[in-house]
């Protein structure tokens, strides 16, 4: 029993992938399940940190304004929360989004802005949303940006996960996982490193994203690589 949707979030269930991953050599896949999160991803982790401290900082409250880029996801992690704490939240999105993830972000009250048109000179809609991010920070007083790709509240909210990982499997030898913002990863890798366990961490980048080091192109994967590399993967590891 939670008091509310948001004391949900966490302690995601693993699934084995007996099936999919079928072998005779003692290999053991697992799913970290964190579709099971109340907002249905991982983003619900981080979303919900990086408003907790800004709260807890006075920065934000209730009838505050929120802020944010994203492409979906992390949206509709800070609607969730931003509907629970009664704060308006406007969400920055490009033509990418999904229709389904612009129907879930109304429902829960967000307002959408549309970048229509990218960065002139990267070709990219990111830094274009960024932009549009600081003019409405400008014109509206009080506004608050999370900043999900330099707040390092998110990747911390990350460790957490891994923790739970560690906790639920007694240490894995490998945790895959997809980059973006490169805070998950990050976050994985520094428990590991301060726990100082033989885990390692790989990750997992989509073709014609820059992240890796790959030429920038058309990616298939919204919310999955991206055509700049983010603060976090740019990140000297201790």
């Amino acid at each position: 029993m939670t008091d509310t949707i948001i004391s949900a979030i966490g302690r995601t269930p693993l699934a084995e992938m007996k099936h999919l991953f079928a072998n005779d050599r003692g290999i053991r896949v697992f799913a970290k399940l964190e579709l099971l999160n109340p907002g249905g991803s991982a983003k619900d982790r981080p979303a919900l940190r990086m408003l907790q401290e800004a709260r807890q900082a006075g920065r934000i409250g209730p009838g505050s304004t929120i802020v944010e880029s994203s492409s979906g996801n992390t949206a509709i992690s800070l609607a969730m929360i931003c509907a629970q704490w009664k704060m308006r939240l406007i969400c920055v999105v490009d033509p990418r989004t999904s229709g389904a993830n612009l129907a879930i972000l109304k429902a829960l009250g967000a307002q959408i802005d549309l970048v229509a048109e990218p960065d002139p000179a990267t070709g990219e809609f990111l830094p274009a949303r960024i932009r549009r991010v600081q003019e409405l920070l400008a014109s509206i007083p009080g506004a608050f940006w999370p900043n999900q790709y330099n707040n390092e509240n998110n990747w911390q909210a990350q460790m957490e996960t891994m923790r739970e990982i560690h906790e639920q499997t007694g240490g894995p030898d490998y945790v895959f996982g997809a980059v973006s913002t490169c805070s998950t990863m990050l976050g994985c890798y520094r428990y590991v490193r301060e726990k100082d366990l033989p885990t390692v961490i790989v990750a997992v980048d989509s073709e014609a994203s820059s992240i890796l080091g790959e030429p920038c192109g058309q990616r298939r994967f919204p919310g999955m690589g991206a055509g700049l590399v983010p603060p976090f993967g740019r990140q000297r590891f201790y």
